[in-house]
């Protein structure tokens, strides 16, 4: 019989040193020793992360901006913040000033079928406008188109809601910035013509134009309307270009160039003359424009003159004033429910109602 002989070819290893080695080529751990209070938190958002529940509450390692919220204020109520409730369209200051008749003959001409004459009046404006600064009108035609000028603003600014024109001027800077423009652009324009009758009929549309765009966010409410805004600008742009182009181009005769700022002495004055401040507000007026425009085109259903700021407060502030936001709530609903019960405890018939849960 043939015997199978077996050759073991594997050499001896050392293993003692294996665990040395191991552990020299692990990296050095990088983690900054942490307090048992921050391991727990990061162990509790670690669980919340994979988690099957859904959490609605807010991580409180970080801060929240928010825009509206509800406040609990110290008499037990709470009002709600960066919220305009309850809109009502009919109520608009024609109705306090004037009577509900005028409301509605202005909400009608706003919102019905001739809501588009306001934009051919503006039309037919503008044109006799640059006729009489041309000179292809005489100087009388300024009297009833100075008229006409004050057509719109007056219809817009009585048509438009209290509680948003309140909104409008009383909760935000930049209108109270475009009225100073717009009248250091009318001051200048009407320098440049030495105050004749030409004032007449520029003045009104360079001041209240711009005043018109900014109350119209408190009249058109529904996206549809609110392409009336969008043409008004677009008219009011070309308006200004116009006007600068008439001047730089001298199509505009018999224009006074006047010094109106001293703005250096000594050893020789300089002075901002009438042309210049006119040109610099009406250049950053149209900036404004631009900027307005481009916003009513991508956003078409927000209001552009309504401002809101950001409150931003750590999560846990939030959780909190949400907390005491439901406590209160509880409170009040358990308060109407104990008066709705002994109300019914003395109606006939509701004798054996004994309690309500909430």
């Amino acid at each position: 019989m043939k015997k199978l002989i077996q050759i073991d070819t594997t050499k001896p290893v050392d293993i003692s040193n294996i665990f040395v080695e191991i552990k020299a080529k692990r990296p050095s751990s990088t983690l900054s020793l942490r307090s048992p209070s921050s391991k727990w938190k990061l162990a509790s958002h670690k669980v919340q992360d994979v988690s099957h529940w859904k959490n609605n509450e807010l991580t409180t390692q970080c801060f929240t901006g928010r825009a509206s919220f509800h406040k609990l204020m110290p008499d037990g109520s709470i009002k709600s913040r960066g919220e305009c409730l309850n809109i009502n369209q009919r109520e608009t200051l024609a109705k306090s000033c004037c009577g509900e008749k005028c409301s509605q003959i202005c909400l009608k001409i706003g919102h019905g079928k001739y809501k588009y004459f306001i934009t051919l009046l503006n039309i037919i404006k503008c044109i006799l406008t640059l006729y009489v600064l041309t000179g292809y009108f005489a100087l009388y035609h300024a009297y009833y188109i100075s008229i006409l000028w004050l057509f719109i603003p007056i219809h817009v600014f009585l048509t438009a809601n209290k509680s948003l024109l309140k909104r409008v001027w009383l909760k935000s800077f930049l209108p109270w910035m475009h009225l100073y423009i717009s009248l250091v652009e009318t001051y200048a324009f009407c320098d440049l013509c030495n105050w004749d009758i030409r004032t007449l009929m520029v003045g009104p549309p360079m001041l209240l134009s711009q005043l018109s765009v900014i109350n119209y966010d408190a009249v058109y409410f529904r996206k549809k309307n609110k392409r009336i805004i969008t043409i008004h600008i677009i008219f009011v742009l070309i308006w200004k270009m116009i006007l600068l182009a008439g001047i730089r181009l001298n199509y505009f005769s018999d224009l006074h160039v006047n010094k109106i700022v001293l703005l250096k002495s000594n050893p020789k004055d300089l002075y901002l003359d009438n042309i210049s401040m006119y040109a610099s507000k009406t250049t950053s007026m149209m900036m404004f424009l631009c900027g307005q425009l481009f916003f009513r085109l991508r956003h078409s259903d927000k209001a552009y003159a309504i401002r809101t700021n950001y409150t931003i407060r750590s999560n846990r502030d939030w959780i909190e004033l949400n907390r005491q936001n439901r406590i209160q709530k509880k409170k009040l609903l358990l308060k109407n429910v104990h008066k709705t019960s002994h109300v019914l405890e003395e109606v006939e018939g509701f004798d054996e109602v004994h309690e309500i849960i909430v």
